[in-house]
């Protein structure tokens, strides 16, 4: 059984000669090590959470230390940013790109920018009572980060609070950003607070339309509406996670959807349609996904689905693997069509523990485990803490070994990693 794979952390390797600069990186990866960690969407069991920002000011007192320091330190403090408050990009900006710091203004280390509590409308601070630390971070100030930090960035999360929706002027500067991979939209109530989703739909459209060379996108807690599609759009896009999102029909889903097809090969589908509007989604990717995350199985998916074969499927992560939908055979699930590639199972390492599974497992004759012909691993994600194994995760584990499955714990792992994940445990798809 292998041990957990640990969380990747802010890269802390750093160029140079000489014994200072092979000994700053050691101790800032042990600083950094032992540092907190947040991700932007206030998950504490997410994969490659953000370097908190008190260690962030932490790191950052070492600069005054010498040159040496200055310069190594500040491609790790600055390499993700989380900025939720007006007051904190307007320091930003005043230290970086406004001529009131002797920082290169050329120079970005910024690889990872979070603006949360973003406003696409503009909001009267009179009406937050005078508390000025609920005044949402307006487009204006959002073009100008973006813009500031363009030459480095990779991955931009962006996250509405009171309106949602893309001004041209926030279209242009997400554009300008010629290495942009990855891209999360979300918001913060959800979509019940979007009124007008046809108009956000529009704007959303014409964002996604100006990133032909996108390779991963959220779309998290949105409305949709018809996306009208240019066929350059998305068109290098490889993992995409569509979650908790609504749309009042099944064709403005059917339509993106179709839209992806040809290139997308990883799915996040938490949680976001039931029966017909899941089928909607995963009808077009039949033919050509290799990985899916689903909150529960078998319960979102119809009888289309699970009675088909997804020939490129080798990776499935699901948060609740059910096991009691069926008494008789109370993990038909795994046996049917639709799983019949799959060499990984991710599953969460609480929820799958239960003692129902244990004895299915151990049973015998009717209503037995059957595994399936081509899965070898199961890969428990321990979300919170660290591993600590009983006595029934052994007899578990060992259950699953005895029909030809290894197991393996692992740390939460993003759902663009899982292909990666796979092939390191089987090697490439035949």
């Amino acid at each position: 059984m292998k041990s957990p794979k640990q969380p990747s952390q802010t890269p802390t390797s750093i160029k140079g000669g000489g014994p200072l600069s092979d000994l700053i990186p050691l101790i800032m990866e042990t600083f950094v090590a032992q540092s907190k960690f947040k991700d932007p969407s206030g998950k504490n069991n997410a994969p490659n959470p953000f370097l908190h920002w008190q260690t962030a000011k932490q790191l950052l007192k070492f600069r005054l230390v010498s040159k040496a320091w200055c310069a190594s330190v500040t491609p790790v403090a600055f390499h993700s940013i989380c900025l939720d408050k007006p007051r904190r990009i307007e320091s930003i900006l005043d230290n970086w790109a406004r001529g009131k710091s002797t920082i290169n203004a050329d120079f970005s280390p910024v690889q990872r920018l979070a603006i949360k509590n973003l406003s696409y409308k503009t909001v009267d601070v009179k009406n937050l009572d005078g508390n000025k630390r609920r005044a949402p971070v307006s487009t204006d100030l959002a073009i100008e980060v973006i813009t500031t930090f363009k030459h480095s960035l990779t991955t931009l999360y962006l996250e509405f609070g009171t309106s949602i929706g893309f001004q041209p002027g926030l279209i242009d500067s997400i554009q300008q950003l010629k290495n942009l991979k990855n891209l999360t939209i979300t918001t913060t109530r959800g979509p019940d607070f979007q009124t007008g989703p046809d108009e956000y739909s529009e704007s959303l459209a014409n964002l996604l339309n100006v990133l032909p060379n996108l390779e991963v996108l959220r779309l998290d807690e949105l409305w949709l509406g018809f996306l009208d599609l240019q066929p350059q759009a998305l068109s290098k896009l490889r993992s995409f996670r569509f979650a908790y999102c609504q749309a009042m029909e099944v064709n403005p889903v059917s339509h993106l959807f179709n839209h992806i097809k040809d290139t997308v090969k990883v799915l996040d589908s938490t949680n976001s349609h039931r029966t017909e509007k899941l089928e909607a989604v995963l009808k077009p990717l039949i033919g050509s996904l290799e990985g899916l995350v689903t909150e529960e199985v078998p319960g979102e998916f119809t009888d289309f689905l699970i009675g088909s074969n997804f020939p490129k499927l080798r990776v499935v992560q699901v948060e609740w693997p059910r096991a009691e939908e069926d008494p008789g055979k109370p993990t038909s699930w795994l046996g049917s069509p639709m799983f019949q590639n799959v060499r990984t199972l991710i599953v969460d390492h609480y929820r799958f523990n239960g003692p129902h599974f244990e004895e299915i497992l151990s049973k015998k004759g009717e209503g037995a485990f059957v595994k399936p012909p081509n899965l070898k691993h199961v890969v428990f994600i321990q979300k919170i803490g660290k591993f600590v194994q009983t006595q029934r995760e052994k007899d578990l584990a060992k259950e699953l070994e005895s029909h030809g499955i290894q197991c393996h714990y692992s740390y939460p792992i993003s759902f663009e990693e899982i292909l990666g994940y796979d092939e390191s445990l089987n090697g490439p798809m035949n």
